[in-house]
């Protein structure tokens, strides 16, 4: 490590240590630490920043806000240390304080970026990288492989990638694209709720997918692959799209203008499968105050069945927490991963 880096970490270190001194008039701050958070992130990153702002005081994280910046010479570090505190109701005075450390990597340093923070972070607790938009991606593959969990978002990643990491590293895996698509999971498979339908499961013929346009994104379409990737997956297709008999099924995935909601967002999912009796058709879609999904199962001579269900809409800052406070298996979401990484690469 070079001298340059040395001491700028030695200099990180003693004010993280001075953070918690006593000051002149024997105060110290209240200091409760429950998690490491390492959040990656590029240059354009300041949405994602108030992201982070709300998930670390929910989590009462000691933060590191890392990025590699091209501004900087080679084997530069720069970082600051500060306390975040949440003030007691009412007053001004601080309820509890932990630690904020933002560090700028120069393109060479952040290659050691894992032994740096290694240096930094609090050995005796659990640690979670948050991967954000434009995050390096040498960094990103540096950590995922010791980190405890990995909060990643295929929308800004893409799919392919997604699965590359899911692929290479063993941290509780959580992609808040997947987490988005959990309300169109649900309504899908309540299609084959009734046990008079469910043969249709292994004769699926159409699925049609619609998300809203993001122009020019490689995870545009992230949550449409991941939803197809999803039930071919459980359906067991082959990475060609073909069902278990070896017929293939004919998926399409569109994009749609669509003001008003966010893009790249699911619109809308139709499915077509044969039954004795008749041809199955379903379809999940976003209402136009985006707050409500339809549901509607037609399947002759039965009479059409249909439904509305209200998608409150929640914060990226909440689904982290939520990811991140999460003790429930992966096993869904790599499978899921595995799969659209070898369909995709079928393609």
């Amino acid at each position: 490590m070079s001298t340059q880096v040395s001491d700028a970490l030695g200099r990180i270190e003693r004010e993280l240590r001075a953070l918690w001194q006593a000051d002149e008039s024997g105060y110290t701050k209240p200091h409760a630490t429950t998690l490491n958070l390492v959040a990656l992130h590029g240059q354009d990153g300041c949405a994602f920043l108030e992201t982070l702002e709300d998930v670390a005081a929910r989590l009462g994280a000691r933060t590191f806000v890392v990025s590699v910046e091209g501004r900087l010479e080679p084997w530069a570090l720069e970082g600051e240390v500060s306390a975040v505190c949440r003030l007691e109701p009412g007053s001004l005075r601080e309820a509890v304080c932990a630690e904020r450390v933002t560090l700028r990597f120069g393109s060479m340093v952040g290659k050691r970026a894992a032994s740096i923070l290694d240096s930094l972070i609090e050995s005796s607790l659990p640690t979670a990288v948050f991967a954000g938009p434009a995050a390096s991606a040498s960094i990103l593959d540096a950590l995922a492989g010791t980190a405890g969990a990995l909060v990643i978002d295929s929308a800004e990643l893409g799919v392919t990638r997604a699965a590359e990491l899911a692929d290479r590293s063993s941290a509780q895996l959580h992609d808040l694209a997947f987490i988005r698509t959990r309300r169109w999971r649900e309504m899908l498979a309540r299609v084959f709720d009734d046990p008079a339908l469910r043969p249709a499961l292994g004769q699926v013929q159409r699925v049609r997918v619609e998300h809203a346009e993001r122009a020019d994104h490689r995870g545009a379409s992230a949550e449409a692959e991941l939803l197809v990737a999803w039930l071919a997956a459980r359906l067991g297709w082959s990475p060609g799209l073909c069902d278990a008999t070896g017929r293939a099924v004919d998926v399409r995935i569109e994009s749609q203008a669509r003001g008003g909601v966010i893009p790249g967002c699911m619109l809308s999912v139709a499915l077509e499968a044969q039954l004795p009796a008749g041809e199955l058709s379903a379809r999940v879609e976003r209402e136009a105050d985006g707050e409500h999904l339809s549901w509607t199962v037609e399947s002759p001579p039965a009479p059409t069945q249909m439904r509305r269900f209200a998608t409150p809409r929640r914060d990226d800052a909440e689904l982290v927490e939520r990811a991140i406070r999460s003790f429930q298996a992966d096993q869904l979401l790599r499978e899921t991963l595995a799969f659209a990484g070898r369909w995709k690469a079928h393609a």
